[in-house]
């Protein structure tokens, strides 16, 4: 009987402090819409769709994270850890990122202009649209007019 007393007021504990937290705008308990889009990304294979060739990047560490409205991207091997944020927009099966910054809070997060920074992601400008060709559980394509996309979900 103390168990289940115990149990209950940790749940109850436990419910009561959610409450208050998201009450406060310290925790946000909305979910994304988005589905099996967010998680946790890895990049596995981009393929040129203009001249056919193919890059394997399954030894590579290139991650996407999505969340809700918000990228990642990251790569601990590529320009010393460097971390890149976005806005996304995703609808009717097309994934758009807008306006790529360089996460710098101390610079205010400036503004990409040089996508070169960015394409061993696969992402070729600043404000890009991909198109969702497969988002199954612990795989995702994306493609634009020159590429396709491999992840796997970590």
């Amino acid at each position: 009987m103390k168990r289940i007393i115990i149990s209950m007021g940790f749940a109850v504990l436990t419910c009561i402090t959610a409450i208050s937290l998201n009450s406060c705008g310290l925790v946000d308990f909305d979910h994304s819409e988005n589905g099996n889009l967010d998680g946790y990304w890895h990049l596995v294979t981009v393929d040129s769709l203009t001249n056919g060739v193919s890059t394997d990047l399954g030894e590579k560490r290139y991650f996407w994270a999505i969340q809700a409205t918000l990228l990642e991207l990251y790569s601990p091997d590529w320009l010393g850890g460097q971390r890149f944020v976005s806005r996304i927009s995703y609808q009717d099966n097309r994934l758009t990122i807008i306006e790529l910054r360089n996460d710098k809070r101390e610079e205010g997060d400036p503004v990409i202009e040089n996508v070169d920074k960015v394409s061993p992601f696969g992402v070729n400008n600043v404000t890009e649209t991909f198109q969702v060709e497969e988002l199954l559980g612990r795989s995702m394509t994306l493609s634009t007019t020159e590429l396709r996309l491999r992840f796997k979900k970590m």
